[in-house]
């Protein structure tokens, strides 16, 4: 249920970014081990729009694979066994997967008459 809370803050960073604009696409980025479910994430984010920027908005996103750095070679990889494939370091921790992004934010050009 913490992705009521999240959708709470992605829309009030929405809201502040835009100045209450409308907004016509919401893209994301989520971690596969961010513990973020998509779908419950858009279910709240949808309930919760309603007279706000968000309302209508079409809200897109990408899962990002997580994957080891190895800070010795400063490079990205996918391993089963935490063991750098270029130097053979252990790696105690993960260099991406975790995040909840907005990517960006399209706004509705209200100058556009159609």
């Amino acid at each position: 249920m913490h992705e009521l809370s999240l959708a709470r803050e992605i829309l009030d960073i929405c809201h502040r970014e835009t100045t209450g604009k409308k907004i016509k696409q919401l893209n994301l980025r989520i971690g596969e081990l961010s513990s973020v479910s998509p779908e419950s994430l858009l279910f709240y984010l949808d309930n919760i729009s309603l007279k706000s920027c968000l309302e209508g908005a079409i809200i897109n996103y990408k899962i990002i694979e997580a994957s080891l750095l190895c800070h010795n070679c400063a490079v990205y990889f996918k391993t089963d066994d935490w063991i750098c494939p270029y130097c053979g370091k252990t790696i105690t921790e993960y260099g991406i997967g975790r995040e909840l992004e907005i990517e960006s934010i399209e706004l509705i050009d209200e100058t556009d008459n159609n």
